[in-house]
């Protein structure tokens, strides 16, 4: 790496130099929701799906700010050990070195490239960057960020899965050969905080038990391919600060259960239907904190591309308001969504609303008028962006029966037929 060196000030020296004038220090890494649309794109327009590595990335990026580094142990010249670096390009290890290398046209994991598009444009795109950067060619897409993926180009189908993440989590938790679980979490009996451990004994017990660890474990397949689990780790969550052998036994039943569903594959490309969403929420089902549940979950094409299960930050006072709140959350997600395929597709894109369906009539009809304002006047004025949405045709409402409300799944527990019945709507089947 070129740099040069530069007299020590009486201000700065090696024994504490560092970095000044830092602006940018993240590297660009895409959402996987935005990857996962792109392979549901590629599946309906049978695109080309790519992927390279630039290699030595970070040696490509150019500084805009002044950095100064210590001399490597043993390259310092004898008598030249004040000297110190200062850095014209950036190096591994240096924050602003992933901001230094990026792409926008690219799907870009700070320095893993999917690239997708027609053959013509893919071949010639990875043929150019490769006569200016050194690429490792890793050809069709098979496996991202630890997750495979299977193409059936046949069916015009595109599959994602974590299985052998799964088998490394069960290893690692000495669950591999534990039976599997039908079920997430037992509907009906719910965790709480007076499950804790409350004294020295209970304490004990717990000080060695890898609560932590298999939640953050669990996270990676909630957010990756699993979006049946979503719900699940949202409450395992809750107890991160003092969990109790009940919440231990829970987290257990979750990794027992992917292990009876380890052939489940999120699929794209099964239909041939738009973007749609599906917003739902559980009003003060908890009696210790009594926040509602929000959950919704995005398909494209068949396949989740989206979704999410969350705690509310606020308690709401009514079921209509608990679900006005999620149809927020969830048009946030549909407006970014909508930009995302407009980039991808067309332009035009922009000017069609997006579906979004609730089960909630009378949450829908806030959205669309004030008719309860009465009722609802309280409610902070930020939430009500679905309303502002929905009169821009940015957002369109439907109502949807509770039997077939996809995103039922992220906010509450529940028995196995129903929590199979749902994951199929979403994508989640064996191939």
């Amino acid at each position: 790496m070129e740099s040069r060196s530069i007299r020590s000030q009486p201000d700065f020296n090696a024994a504490s130099c560092g970095a000044i004038f830092c602006a940018e220090t993240f590297a660009p890494v895409a959402k996987l929701a935005s990857i996962w649309t792109l392979l549901a794109v590629a599946a309906r327009y049978d695109w080309e799906v790519e992927q390279m590595g630039v290699k030595s990335a970070y040696l490509n990026g150019t500084l805009n700010e002044v950095i100064y580094m210590c001399q490597p142990p043993g390259s310092a010249a004898p008598g030249q050990e004040h000297l110190v670096c200062r850095l014209n390009k950036t190096i591994y290890g240096l924050k602003q070195a992933g901001h230094g290398w990026s792409i926008v046209i690219i799907a870009a994991s700070t320095d893993d490239l999917t690239i997708v598009g027609t053959p013509d444009y893919v071949f010639g795109f990875k043929s150019d960057i490769s006569q200016c950067f050194e690429m490792s060619d890793l050809g069709p897409m098979r496996w991202i960020l630890g997750i495979e993926v299977q193409r059936d180009r046949t069916n015009e189908t595109i599959a994602i899965s974590q299985r052998s993440y799964i088998d490394t989590i069960l290893a690692r938790f000495n669950l591999q050969d534990a039976n599997p679980a039908s079920t997430l979490l037992q509907p009906g009996d719910a965790l709480g905080r007076h499950q804790s451990p409350s004294t020295p004994r209970q304490l004990e017990d717990m000080c060695n038990v890898p609560y932590r660890e298999a939640v953050g474990s669990l996270m990676y397949a909630a957010v990756g391919t699993r979006p049946d689990i979503a719900f699940a780790v949202t409450a395992l969550l809750q107890f991160m600060q003092n969990p109790g052998r009940a919440h231990w036994e829970a987290v257990k039943r979750v990794l027992r259960y992917l292990k009876g569903t380890w052939e489940l594959w999120l699929v794209y490309g099964d239909q041939c239907n738009s973007l749609k969403g599906f917003s739902d929420a559980d009003w003060g089902s908890s009696t210790e904190h009594r926040h509602s549940i929000s959950g919704y979950v995005f398909t494209l094409d068949g396949g989740a591309i989206s979704w999410s299960a969350k705690k509310q930050n606020v308690v709401a006072l009514s079921g209509t308001e608990a679900e006005y709140i999620t149809l927020m959350h969830a048009a946030k997600e549909a407006i970014w969504l909508r930009y995302v395929l407009a980039d991808v597709l067309d332009p035009q894109v922009r000017k069609h609303p997006r579906l979004l369906h609730s089960d909630n009539r009378s949450a829908i009809a806030l959205a669309k008028d004030n008719v309860y304002h009465p009722r609802t006047k309280h409610i902070d004025i930020h939430f009500h962006f679905i309303r502002e949405a929905v009169d821009d045709n940015k957002i369109t409402l439907e109502h949807r029966r509770t039997k077939d409300m996809l995103a039922d799944l992220f906010t509450k527990a529940l028995l196995h037929p129903r929590l199979e019945h749902l994951s199929a709507l979403f994508g989640l089947r064996s191939l």
